[in-house]
C-alpha cells in the first residue's frame, strides 16, 4: 500500500523531470485558476469604471460639461489645458531621451621586458 506522503513525492519527482514543453504545460494555470488569488475580488468596481459610468450617466452631459470647461480654460491660453487637448486628439508626444556620455577605454598591455623596453628609449618593435 501506498502512503499518501509517499504519493506526492513521486508526483514532484516526476515533475523534476519534465523538460522543454512539458515542463511548460505543467506549470500552466489550469483554467479558472487565478495569478493573483489575493488580488482584487471579482466583481469589484474600480475608480476608472465608476468614473466612466458617472460621465455617462444623464446622457453624457457630465462629459458635455467638462469638455466644455477643459476647452475654456484653453482656449484662455491655459498651457497645461491646451497640452491635454493636443494630447487627446493627436496622442502624447514621446519623450525625448538623451544620454551625452563620454565613454572612455583604457586598455593596459604587460608584456614581459616592455618596462626595461620602455626604459631604454627604444620605440620600434
Amino acid at each position: 500500500m501506498i502512503a499518501e506522503g509517499d504519493n506526492d513525492e513521486r508526483g514532484k519527482q516526476a515533475k523534476n523531470t519534465l523538460k522543454g514543453k512539458e515542463k511548460f504545460e505543467a506549470a500552466k494555470w489550469k483554467p479558472g485558476q487565478s495569478g493573483n488569488p489575493s488580488g482584487r475580488p471579482k466583481g469589484s468596481i474600480n475608480l476608472t469604471n465608476r468614473l466612466r459610468a458617472a460621465l455617462a450617466a444623464r446622457d453624457g452631459v457630465r462629459a458635455d460639461k467638462i469638455i466644455e470647461s477643459l476647452l475654456d480654460k484653453a482656449e484662455e491660453g491655459d498651457a497645461r489645458h491646451l497640452i491635454e487637448v493636443f494630447n487627446r486628439i493627436d496622442g502624447k508626444v514621446a519623450d525625448k531621451v538623451e544620454q551625452d556620455t563620454e565613454l572612455r577605454v583604457v586598455v593596459k598591455y604587460v608584456k614581459e621586458g616592455i618596462h626595461d623596453h620602455a626604459r631604454s628609449g627604444n620605440t620600434t618593435t
